[in-house]
């Protein structure tokens, strides 16, 4: 949790912004985020931490992983591993029929996205099937209250 942390304190500063004001800015309840940062949320939901990846214009991956968003250089703007993208192919194909999901094109982008993402950042050699399944199963139920 210190790298969320860690990455939305230094998101504040950079934006200029309380916690307060991200919280409104972001359309969260009240403490949400402040529970984030004094730990007393150890497994913010999918569903926050997507508006304040909105709030800051960065996706999830940037919020949880160890570099700040500001230090990552290039590594995310080419496609390093072509096998982990096979993968994750095949886990979301398999989780989707088990579980009867209606995934649209838009939903499998930003889920490949980050899941890929994730796996780079956190120098994996193959695909996280546990935060694959964990993120795709919390977009799903993002997509269900939202109906």
């Amino acid at each position: 949790m210190s790298n969320l942390k860690n990455n939305l304190r230094e998101l504040l500063q950079k934006n200029n912004l309380s916690i307060a004001e991200a919280e409104r800015q972001a359309g969260l309840r009240m403490s949400a985020l402040r529970n984030i940062m004094r730990d007393q949320s150890k497994n913010p939901s999918v569903e926050n931490l997507n508006k304040l990846a909105t709030l800051f214009q960065c996706s999830i991956t940037d919020l949880i992983c160890a570099e700040p968003p500001g230090e990552r250089g290039g590594a995310l703007k080419k496609i390093e591993d072509f096998d982990i993208l096979v993968e994750f192919a095949n886990l979301v194909q398999k989780l989707v029929k088990e579980n009867n999901f209606n995934l649209s094109f838009t939903q499998y982008s930003k889920i490949q996205k980050e899941c890929y993402y994730y796996t780079i950042e956190n120098n994996l050699s193959e695909l996280d099937k546990n935060f694959t399944k964990w993120f795709l199963l919390k977009e799903m139920e993002l997509c269900i209250k939202e109906k």
